[in-house]
Order: structure tokens, then sequence, then C-alpha cells
């Protein structure tokens, strides 16, 4: 029996138009609850089946006792019934047509022992099954865009739509990262989470995000690359079009042991995995908040040619930081030509600094004008190839307003640490996440961002 193919499962996944929910409560602290309630809260179209041998109601849904009181097909089912139960749900599945299974149920592999044996008749069954199986050990998937809030996490409640694509073995750091995306001004084009990887893998859901033109970035957290082949084949496919960043752990002892009992993979050799995404063009996250970063950085489509930076900070001695972490970094922070001194002195007071880094001081606080045309100054000076802007407490939202129309009006990376908190400028931020603009807290991660805009870009270069 020839098994449905992996890319059109995935295709329907996205959008299906019925969702069977095996192991559904009437418990409010039930997983099986809680992902129906938010099913509906987020706006799903399609018909949604709550399933329980029980039978009864659940937030105003009639439960079916099975899959043969389902009132019509179904596209797509979601486990919730405990790990010795699930070979049970494929069966049925199976039997009535359904595409695809998402397992969030665990206690699998990753546990070890029974586990590792239900793991084990899960593959069994699939071999010789049209079924598909995303899972089991995930958290779902989400697609905003689609108002599809398929999870039991709130996590991914109010993400914005966009075009960065989360994909991630954890379902625990697929929720931290996408809900950092969104408060850093990044859209989501999906989340997509694998689990223990027993049939549809990362490396599947890589190759399906390269063949769709509305995602642009794609996020990944992976503990092992499953099907290296598929993997390489479609990263390699999607260089010159689409950035991939990934945080690939396993790369200590401790990493490796964790990673195996965490979803039963096995981390690899990381010299190998760091050998293969060089060659691939694939930007590696130092740790989580580096990858949300990275891809929030990359959203913005912008391409590095130097390393030429320029540092225009409102306080002395983070503009000093940021300049020593970019030639940390190997960026170079040179001092301007006298005559671009010369220009950006008239827009500062006397004790301000016309060199690079640009020492705005305090008083830029109640002049964003002379900001903005620093600001048009260095974008438009061919010695410089990105600009890091440093600001703290500036609540006038000319200041945002200047910031995000000057960095849509250049090609050059134009990357803002906002240091102010949301407490202290609401404002501001609030207009940052509205225009999709990513801002960075501190000087670290703004660096930290500009590096991966470079890293992307030599990587389109060499395709």
């Amino acid at each position: 029996m020839a098994r449905r193919d992996t890319q059109e499962v995935l295709s329907l996944v996205a959008n299906p138009r019925s969702i069977a929910l095996f192991g559904a409560s009437e418990d409010p602290t039930k997983l099986g609850h809680v992902a129906i309630k938010l099913l509906k809260e987020g706006k799903y179209s399609g018909r949604i089946i709550p399933i329980n041998p029980r039978g009864g109601e659940i937030l105003g849904l009639p439960v079916a006792r099975d899959l043969s009181e389902a009132g019509g097909p179904v596209d797509v089912a979601v486990s919730f019934v405990p790990a010795a139960q699930m070979l049970g749900v494929l069966e049925q599945c199976e039997a009535n047509g359904v595409h695809a299974v998402i397992g969030v149920t665990s206690g699998f592999a990753e546990s070890g022992g029974a586990g590792a044996e239900y793991e084990k008749a899960l593959k069994t069954f699939l071999a010789t099954s049209r079924l598909r199986l995303l899972g089991p050990n995930c958290e779902g998937i989400v697609f905003p865009g689609n108002d599809l809030l398929l999870s039991f996490s709130p996590m991914f409640i109010g993400l914005k739509p966009g075009g960065i694509a989360i994909v991630s073995q954890s379902g625990a750091i697929s929720g931290m990262m996408a809900n950092r995306l969104s408060r850093n001004g990044g859209g989501i084009h999906s989340v997509i989470t694998t689990g223990n990887e027993s049939d549809i893998s990362a490396s599947d859901v890589l190759e399906w995000l390269g063949n769709d033109d509305s995602c642009d970035v794609v996020l990944m957290y992976v503990e092992q690359i499953r099907d290296a082949k598929r993997f390489v084949a479609a990263a390699r496919a999607m260089r010159g079009k689409k950035r991939i960043v990934i945080n690939k752990v396993g790369r200590s002892g401790v990493g490796q042991r964790a990673a195996l009992s965490h979803t039963g993979a096995l981390a690899g050799d990381d010299r190998v995995v760091e050998g293969v995404f060089d060659e691939l063009g694939i930007v590696r996250a130092t740790d989580t908040m580096n990858a949300v970063d990275s891809a929030t950085a990359l959203s913005l489509g912008k391409t590095l040619q130097g390393d030429r930076i320029a540092v225009i900070s409102l306080a002395g001695g983070l503009g000093v930081e940021t300049a020593e972490l970019c030639e940390m970094a190997k960026f170079q922070v040179l001092p301007f030509d006298p005559g671009l001194q010369q220009k950006i002195a008239k827009h500062l007071p006397f004790f301000g600094s016309a060199s690079n880094p640009v020492d705005l001081t305090g008083a830029i606080i109640s002049r964003p004008n002379d900001l903005r045309q620093i600001l048009d100054l260095a974008v438009a000076d061919d010695s410089i190839d990105a600009v890091i802007v440093v600001l703290t407490f500036a609540r006038n939202l000319d200041f945002a307003r200047h910031l995000i129309e000057s960095a849509q009006l250049t090609e050059k990376p134009l990357i803002v640490c906002w240091t102010g908190s949301v407490e202290q400028t609401p404002e501001a931020l609030a207009m940052f996440r509205e225009k999709s603009f990513p801002t960075f807290d501190s000087p670290a991660r703004a660096v930290g961002a500009l590096i991966a805009i470079a890293v992307a870009s030599r990587n389109l270069e060499d395709a």
C-alpha cells in the first residue's frame, strides 16, 4: 500500500477542513480540553470533533464516542490518549481514511522501557499504512494566517502572521521562540513541532517550507537531524531564496545525553554538523535567544555588503560597548572621514562626538529630527555598510517612526538596540511591533543579529 505523499499531507495539515481530537475532556485542566478551547478561541473555521468513549458535550460541541460517529470525513486527528493506547488511535484513523495524526502524547522512546516498545509498535504499523504521523511527543501546529492553533500551549495565543516558520523537535522551545518572536515584532508563518519524529521529520517539513512562497525565514530547533540526505537536499534548494537559522544542540557531552532523553535522538558528531551547515549557508545560533534574534533580523530581508559598521548611540558607554562587540565579531568600526563628521556635528550639541561611535548625548531626547538627519547621512555614505543605533528612554514616538522609515529607505541593515522597557516606552515598542520591525534590548543582542545577517549575506553571495 503506497503511503500518502509527505508534502501533500503537510499541506493538508496546514489547512485542515476537519479535526478530530482523541482524548477530549470536559475537565478544563486536561490537555484534551485546552486544545479544543484554543481552537475555538483562535477562530478555526473547520469542523471540530471531540472524541471520548463517554460521549456527551464539551464546550458546546457534541462528543463522538469514536470516529464512526464523526459525521463525515476527517482530515487530521490529534491524540491526547496515553502512550499505551495510541496504536489503537492510529488503527482507528487508518480504518476511517484520516490523512494524518498529530501525536501530542509523550511517554515513548524518550522515556525508555515500555515507552520505547510503544514507539516501535507505532513505526511497525506506519510502515504498511497510508496514514502519516507528526510526533509523537510533540506540541502540535500553529498557522496564524489560517486561524489554526492546534496545540494545548498558551504560548501560541495571539501570534502575528508573517514570514518566519518555526520547526522544532521540542514543543516547549517552539512556544518560547514563537512568543519572543512575536513580542519582538516578528510575524509567524507557522509553528510545526515534530517531537520524536517516528514518521514525519524536521527534514520533511524543511522541504515543504522550501516550496511555500509565503515563508521567508525558517527557524529550527533540532537535537538530531534525521534523514540527513533529505535535509541537505532541502537546504541546498533553498539557498539564495530563503534563509535558515538553526539552534542545533549536542555540542557537549551533557547536551548529547540530554537530547537522547528528551526526544530519543542521537545528537551526532558536531564537527560534521558544523561543516554541513557552513556548506549549506545555514546560520547556526548559539542558543535559543540568539536563534530568535537571528531569525528576526533576517526577516528584514537585508544583506550586508561589507564589514564597516557605524554605531550611533544616545549613551557614550553603550556606544563604546557596541563598538567593541562589533570589533570582537570581526566588523570594523572606523572613524568617519572629516567631511562626514562635519555634517553630523551640525546636528549634535558641542559636547557630542561625531566620530564613530557617534555620541548623541542625552540632548537628543528633545531633538528627534536631528537623529533622523544623522541616520540619513550615515546610511547614504558609501564608507558605511550597516548602522547600529542604540537608544534608551526615548518616549517621543518620532524616534521610533524615524528609525522605521530610515530602515525602509535603505538596502543597508539598520539594527536598533532599544533598551527602554515596555513599562518605560510602551507606545514606541508597540509601534515597532505593529510594523514588524525588530528591536534588541542590549548591544550584545543587536550585534548578534548583525552577525546573522553577515553570515546569511556571505552565503547568498556563494549561492
